[in-house]
């Protein structure tokens, strides 16, 4: 069933991690300290991974639903947006002399 706003906020905390799908692989992960993170999984050349995207409410439902298509098409083209992101991540980090 897929996720509404409305059921975002109203979402609880527990003693243990837990996680509510909202379709297409993309589902929203929450922590007991309260924190709400958005990760995708997917299967790209039979092996499942797993990619984060940010917390909720930085990242609302449609940015994480148009974030998740975005993926399964990198996925589609055979590129891992797992890696995508190590690499970008990988990038940005300062050249030390």
């Amino acid at each position: 069933m897929a996720l509404s706003d409305t059921k975002l906020k109203k979402l609880k905390t527990a003693e243990k991690p837990y996680q509510l799908a909202d379709g297409r692989g993309l589902f929203i992960e929450v922590m007991p300290g309260g924190k709400k993170t958005w990760r995708l999984r997917y299967r790209l050349n039979g092996r499942q991974e797993k990619v984060t995207v940010g917390e909720y409410p930085a990242w609302s439902l449609s940015e994480a639903r148009q974030w998740c298509e975005d993926c399964r098409g990198m996925v589609a083209k055979g590129v891992s947006p797992m890696q995508a992101k190590r690499d970008k991540k990988a990038a940005q980090r300062p050249v030390s002399a």
